[in-house]
């Protein structure tokens, strides 16, 4: 997003850049990832216990300790970032 930000409306930048901070914990030292600003537990789930995949106890560090936002907040930035590109590109 950030190369292409200025072939784009600033107010896709600055939607996209809500919507990125809400879900990621950045800039979190050098040379280490985001974090997930997301519960291991929630009501939704135990994501330890998922069939998918075996959970390893190290996936516990890519996860922030920052409180996660709802699923109301997140779809709401996550249109209004939509919203932001279609108006963008007039459609």
């Amino acid at each position: 997003m950030h190369i292409n930000r200025y072939l784009l409306d600033p107010e896709v930048f600055d939607a996209y850049e809500a919507f990125i901070d809400v879900l990621f914990e950045l800039y979190t030292g050098a040379g280490k990832d985001a974090k997930l600003k997301s519960l291991i537990v929630s009501p939704n789930g135990d994501r330890r216990r998922s069939l998918a995949f075996v959970w390893e106890d190290s996936f516990d560090q890519h996860f922030s300790d920052h409180e996660a936002a709802s699923g109301t907040v997140v779809f709401e930035l996550y249109d209004a970032v939509m919203r932001a590109q279609r108006s963008g590109i007039k459609a």
